[in-house]
């Protein structure tokens, strides 16, 4: 390549590659920011109870919208390992698993991943087997499972809000205890 072949090459890869890595180091810092708001939030790793504290779309009410798709599509293989294949409530494994909307139903607008005014993804998906999904109904997390059960269950959904954000959770709960 002659003195000109070779700049417009060095522009070319430039104007290529420049934006790429910027766009990396824009979700690197995002990622940053994301991991920060998750150990300023509170003490279950960033999920809150408060309805208010989340951003609702008006498509939430339909069911499989296109944040439950995205959340089954990505990430429910995830949530049958953290909850290990198991139902959140009564323990049974080899039943057919439902996944469910946790602290915010779907008649209030919840999808499976909530977006926290905060800007960071929240899990609201539960696994239960068809018996405990029925008889969990429109009950509150806080009517319907027993205190220690519910500690087990937000530190599963905290997991799977690492996900969602990107962020390593074995790291996470090594330097911090939830």
């Amino acid at each position: 390549m002659d003195g000109i072949g070779k700049s417009s090459f060095t522009l070319l890869l430039v104007f290529i590659c420049l934006p790429l890595f910027l766009g990396l180091y824009r979700k690197y810092l995002k990622m940053k920011l994301v991991k920060k708001s998750f150990l300023i939030a509170s003490n279950n790793g960033g999920i809150g109870f408060d309805p208010k504290n989340y951003i609702y779309n008006e498509k939430g009410f339909k069911r499989s919208n296109g944040l439950e798709r995205k959340f089954k599509r990505d990430y429910l293989f995830d949530l049958l390992e953290i909850y290990d294949h198991r139902c959140a409530n009564c323990d049974r494994s080899k039943i057919k698993l439902e996944c469910d909307h946790f602290f915010i139903p779907k008649s209030l607008g919840g999808n499976l991943m909530m977006k926290h005014i905060e800007g960071y993804w929240v899990s609201n998906a539960i696994l239960l087997c068809r018996r405990c999904n029925s008889l969990k109904a429109d009950k509150g997390i806080h009517e319907f499972f027993q205190k220690e059960k519910l500690k087990e269950i937000i530190d599963k959904n905290v997991e799977v809000s690492f996900l969602l954000n990107g962020v390593d959770f074995t790291k996470y709960r090594s330097d911090h205890t939830l």
